[in-house]
């Protein structure tokens, strides 16, 4: 906790505090863009993202995909590595625990590493150099307290660790003697192809950072936390050609992973892979330095397809003749599996208007507090019918649910499902509607079947 008169003199640290403690209060997109002005002193730019910090930030909200929770699992990723460049690169595991309180420390060896498969930084991780003189009850402080921390997910909305499940690992402690000790190598790749190494040395005791491009010239840039000293540059690893080769192989079909890879004694070591350095809120020195490395990731430009329906991400990936402000949202409200009422949600960007029909298409005499009607008669789409199949299969099982499409040139694209529209607070054109939909919803019975 900083002090009081920190607080004062910066206003800014006491809304982030805020901020950050009331993160369940915020969906992903608004709190990112709050953590973004708060923390980079300006507007975070999502639709036309330029700089490096804000790309992430995008990536963080409009990339997911299931397979990136298993790549920056701690344990997992091991396995994940060793399928795509070999078991020789991976760093031996020790043991895994749900508690600190489960590790047997007489069957571990003298030197090792413990950390948690969820966090990020060195904030997680324990290193015992002597198990004589380890201080079990500052590393059960602090491993206990970045698993009850939930991660990075919660206050920095790096999706891919949402659904980890966290638990402590030890693995093998390396060691190099060389001049500048042990070497993390942290390869920037873009678009499946390195850019840059930033290069932690010392790592294991006063860790310093220097920036190389890959002809090993040593980069004028950094970000404005990481020690830096002028006077070092390190020597070009005998390794460089091999480790770009696997951080491409690691990286491939991306928009941006950080590969890391530790060089002990001219031997390679799979560290970590890294979708957001620093959370994308690190600050450049220069300032250049940010849009240089952004201007490096190409975002994806088309839409991706899963089971045949074609996926938009916020109106972002549209075809081109089509503008944000002609599209229609097609709102399926379902009960129990069935739609019932379709909104068709016009105007977003200007009067934001709110129509309603019933599943044959025939206008229905309903308004909402959150919309104003129109004196539009909309043309049923022709894929309605099939629109209708995609919001049952969709909703199947469902109390409720609203199944929001978009319809442009003859294709349906998935906007997004909705469990509570409006919150619940929606104030519908008279109570006996709002009532006959509640009529419709077959709440589920409690597990004591009462």
């Amino acid at each position: 906790m900083l002090p009081l008169k920190k607080y004062i003199q910066q206003p800014s640290l006491l809304f982030l505090a805020i901020v950050r403690k009331t993160y369940f209060l915020f969906p992903d997109k608004l709190y990112l863009k709050i953590l973004y002005r708060l923390r980079m002193g300006r507007r975070l730019n999502l639709k036309d993202p330029k700089r490096f910090s804000e790309k992430l930030q995008w990536l963080k909200l409009y990339n997911r995909k299931p397979v990136y929770t298993k790549m920056v699992d701690k344990i997992t990723a091991k396995d994940y590595v060793a399928n795509i460049i070999g078991e020789e690169y991976i760093i031996p595991t020790i043991g895994t625990w749900h508690h600190f309180d489960e590790i047997d420390f007489d069957t571990l060896p003298e030197k090792f590493v413990l950390k948690t498969n969820h966090g990020g930084g060195g904030c997680s991780v324990v290193i015992c150099k002597d198990k004589s003189t380890f201080d079990k009850i500052n590393a059960k402080k602090i491993l206990e307290r970045s698993i009850k921390s939930g991660g990075v997910y919660p206050t920095l909305r790096e999706w891919p660790f949402k659904n980890i499940k966290p638990m402590i690992l030890a693995e093998q402690l390396l060691e190099d003697n060389g001049v500048h000790g042990l070497m993390d190598y942290k390869v920037f790749c873009c678009n499946g192809e390195p850019r840059m190494v930033k290069v932690n040395y010392d790592v294991a005791t006063d860790y310093h950072v220097c920036w190389y491009d890959l002809d090993w010239n040593k980069i004028e840039g950094t970000t404005i936390f990481d020690p830096v000293d002028d006077n070092v540059n390190i020597e070009k690893p005998k390794v460089l050609e091999h480790l770009l080769e696997l951080a491409r192989k690691l990286s491939n079909g991306l928009p941006y992973l950080r590969v890391d890879f530790y060089c002990t004694n001219g031997v390679l070591k799979f560290g970590e892979l890294t979708f957001f350095p620093g959370s994308g809120f690190e600050r450049f020195n220069p300032d250049s330095f940010d849009e240089e490395i952004g201007s490096w990731i190409r975002l994806p430009e088309t839409t991706s397809v899963c089971g045949g329906w074609v996926i938009i991400n916020k109106l972002r990936f549209v075809p081109k003749d089509i503008t944000d402000e002609s599209i229609e949202d097609y709102k399926f409200y379902c009960f129990n599996g069935v739609p019932k009422v379709l909104m068709i949600a016009s105007n977003r960007f200007t009067t934001h208007n709110f129509d309603y029909y019933d599943m044959d298409f025939q206008k229905m005499p309903i308004t909402s507090s959150a919309g104003e009607n129109t004196d539009m008669e909309f043309e049923k789409p022709l894929l309605f019918e099939e629109m209708k199949v995609v919001a049952t299969k969709l909703s199947a099982g469902i109390p409720h649910v609203r199944v929001d499409l978009y319809y442009c040139n003859n294709k349906i694209y998935f906007g997004e499902l909705t469990f509570f529209d409006s919150s619940g607070f929606d104030n519908l054109s008279s109570d006996k509607i709002d009532l006959e939909w509640g009529n419709w919803i077959t709440l589920p019975c409690k597990k004591d079947g009462k």
